[in-house]
């Protein structure tokens, strides 16, 4: 039979061991002292991201004048990577470029694919979304939506 009764845990010492949980507790209805306790944690494997992907904007562009814009994809891994990249529209733009886009990159190299868009519309606008397809893992990456933000002003020497 098993039985279990409340008990007290108390602050780990500072000076633990990397990859132990140390507990040290005593039951709450006993006058002894506290016991101490060690579990070992399963080895977790930390690896950065097989590829990543940045944005490159200008913070504020002017209506009517083209802008470039920039996707730099990094490939950290050994591996020759399969990357589709589909660019959508967005309110506000006009845009330039291969809508599709499929690119070999090898390994631990850098591709930078550059595309033109034209702001019709003042204000802080969302730039065209871009997606990317990992053919080798299977997956999508969607850059953050804050990253697509652009300040769009009705001249070059208004700010908003």
């Amino acid at each position: 039979m098993l039985h279990t009764s409340r008990t007290r845990v108390q602050e780990a010492p500072s000076n633990q061991t990397p990859g132990v949980v140390a507990i040290k507790w005593s039951p709450s209805d006993s006058t002894s002292g506290a016991c101490d306790t060690a579990l070992a944690l399963p080895p977790v494997a930390v690896e950065e991201a097989p590829v990543s992907v940045r944005l490159v904007w200008p913070d504020a562009v002017v209506v009517g004048q083209p802008t470039r814009m920039g996707i730099l994809i990094d490939n950290s891994t050994p591996l020759t990577q399969e990357i589709d990249i589909v660019v959508t529209d967005a309110p506000g733009f006009v845009f330039a470029g291969d809508r599709k886009n499929s690119i070999t990159l090898m390994p631990r190299c850098t591709a930078e694919l550059r595309h033109v868009f034209v702001a019709h519309t003042t204000g802080w606008q969302h730039a065209p979304e871009v997606s990317l397809a990992l053919r080798r893992y299977g997956t999508r990456v969607n850059p953050a939506s804050a990253q697509r933000s652009v300040c769009v002003v009705p001249s070059a020497g208004a700010r908003m």
